[in-house]
């Protein structure tokens, strides 16, 4: 059973993107509103789950408590999912996925910085492995990559920081997170981060232009329910799996998140995204099995 929630755990990973760019091209949602709307319908069943399952680690919260779960919610939730928005909005799902992969090997760098991890010479290969696959897929192979040596765009930026602050809040926020419990400690991250986006949301951008569409509402309800179930089933299988085998379920997600979007928005999946994201794949692993 704890295979089967990790596994829909990482397809439901895998489809956030292809969602959030279909609500982009099919309305004038900015991304800014995005960010809001799936943090607070996110932070709505978080809420929910933790009355149910965790009650009194959240009514024991004192106020320090929850300065410091603020503040580590409005980086790794609020500013994390806004600044993704915006990536995907001026890029590719495929090259969201490709950028996202990276994580693993962002996550160990701040490891190792932070004295976590020791400096190993294969990790140093594989992360320098998944970066330059990385680079060879979203430069659209060899001769994009002599063009445009970084190969990333405003886009492809964003998207790098993203996973560069989803890396770095893994490393410095999984001891907060532990001490107050997963459930309690996300409830309060999104419940902050919600406020950040709404008060961003009604101070810079302007509202939608027109009403939104059933089929945009229902994607939107979806990305926002299936970012709290994807914590909760993520939480779920950790309590029977190792930390390293749900690791290595998260090298589903660019093959997921590849193939939706193909099959979803028509992204035409290429050559050199598939060599580019088997060497990420296989820098991944490289990192994970050092």
């Amino acid at each position: 059973m704890a295979f089967l929630a990790l596994l829909v755990a990482m397809l439901i990973l895998s489809s956030f993107a292809p969602a959030a760019k279909y609500i982009f091209v099919h309305s004038d949602l900015t991304p800014i509103e995005l960010a809001c709307v799936r943090v607070m319908i996110g932070f709505g069943f978080l809420c929910a789950a933790t009355a149910v399952w965790d009650r009194p680690s959240l009514i024991h919260l004192s106020g320090w408590d929850v300065a410091i779960l603020s503040g580590l919610g409005i980086i790794s939730v609020g500013i994390s999912y806004a600044v993704s928005a915006v990536g995907l909005q001026h890029t590719t799902v495929t090259n969201y996925v490709l950028i996202y992969s990276l994580t693993p090997a962002f996550t160990l760098l701040f490891s190792m910085l932070a004295g976590r991890d020791r400096v190993r010479v294969f990790k140093i290969l594989g992360m320098l492995l998944s970066l330059l696959g990385c680079i060879f897929a979203v430069s659209e192979g060899t001769a994009g990559f002599a063009a445009h040596p970084l190969g990333f765009d405003f886009g492809e930026s964003m998207i790098l920081l993203f996973t560069l602050l989803m890396s770095f809040t893994i490393v410095t926020g999984s001891p907060i997170v532990k001490r107050y419990g997963m459930m309690t400690a996300n409830t309060v991250m999104f419940g902050s981060s919600f406020l950040l986006l709404l008060v961003g949301s009604l101070w810079w951008e302007p509202p939608p232009r027109e009403s939104l569409s059933l089929d945009t509402m229902l994607a939107l309800l979806y990305i926002g329910v299936t970012t709290a179930g994807v914590f909760l089933l993520r939480h779920y299988a950790l309590r029977f799996l190792t930390p390293g085998t749900v690791a290595a379920f998260h090298n589903l997600v660019p093959i997921f998140g590849i193939a939706l979007a193909g099959a979803l928005l028509g992204e035409a999946i290429t050559a050199h995204v598939v060599v580019g994201g088997m060497v990420i794949l296989l820098g991944v692993e490289l990192v994970r099995r050092s």
